[in-house]
């Protein structure tokens, strides 16, 4: 974690043209205001009752290089996003994770950065809206998408994923509200390499249809899943020959248990 303001985001933006991948991942004192510095422009308050906030570019508008940009756990919000996609159009890999945007910034992505192939938001204020927009837009360019702990989502979001991202292979829906029924649509329509249900109202149902329909899964969280079986556990990482890492914390994985479902490739991790 670095301490870094406003004069800092000034001096960084001077070499930003030829950077293709920036991570300020945990710089928490960064703020709408350094984003808008940082990306070229200074946020100025309009004399209108709401206090519009409007962006006025410092410098030319010519768009980056940056490919890979990783704001998780920093302070941007909408007015920073909005900075950055106007300078960020060659996207492809964008971390948002933990910070303060709303469904606002995703519209404003899903118009702006056309060529995003990745897309983590765990534990952001936003909801279904933002997602059908995200889906809608980049269709089959979208390869993994992280929502968890996004409390508003549910299964509202599975039939725009199903019909528009296509090669949508890594996903992760811990903690939000998508019940069994919309886990199972997902399995039916989707071919996944990574897969983060933890937490979900999962049965021994969404267990087969992993085993069966999931030929290239090569990562599963399933930790606090509490509707699931042992045996049908042990049997979906029997039939998952392609399974590397598997997450069972919470479900009572005993020393005996951890022994029988071990195999050479797989790594098991659990309490």
């Amino acid at each position: 974690m670095y301490n870094l303001n406003n004069g800092h985001c000034e001096s960084l933006r001077n070499d930003l043209q030829h950077v293709l991948s920036l991570n300020l991942e945990s710089c928490h004192s960064l703020t709408d205001d350094d984003f808008s510095t940082l990306f070229g422009f200074h946020s100025v308050e309009t004399s209108t009752p709401d206090l519009i906030r409007v962006l006025e570019p410092v410098d030319d508008s010519t768009p980056l290089k940056l490919e890979s940009l990783n704001l998780t756990r920093t302070n941007i919000g909408d007015v920073g996003v909005a900075a950055l996609v106007v300078k960020c159009k060659n996207l492809k890999h964008l971390y948002l994770s933990h910070t303060r945007i709303t469904d606002f910034s995703l519209s404003l992505i899903a118009q702006h950065c056309s060529n995003l192939q990745t897309l983590e938001v765990v534990g952001c204020e936003i909801g279904n809206y933002g997602l059908q927009l995200i889906a809608q837009q980049f269709k089959a360019r979208l390869v993994s998408l992280d929502v968890s702990d996004c409390y508003r989502v549910n299964d509202a979001i599975i039939p725009y994923l199903c019909f528009y991202c296509p090669n949508l292979e890594r996903i992760g829906l811990r903690n939000t509200k998508i019940p069994d029924r919309g886990v199972s649509a997902l399995l039916r329509k989707l071919k996944f390499t990574s897969l983060n249900i933890e937490a979900l109202p999962i049965t021994d149902l969404q267990l087969c249809q992993i085993s069966q329909l999931q030929p290239s899964l090569r990562v599963l969280h399933l930790s606090f899943c509490y509707g699931i079986s042992l045996p049908i556990i042990k049997k979906m990482v029997e039939q998952c020959k392609t399974l590397s890492e598997v997450h069972l914390f919470g479900l009572g994985i005993t020393p005996e248990v951890l022994i029988e479902l071990q195999r050479e490739g797989l790594s098991i991790y659990c309490d």
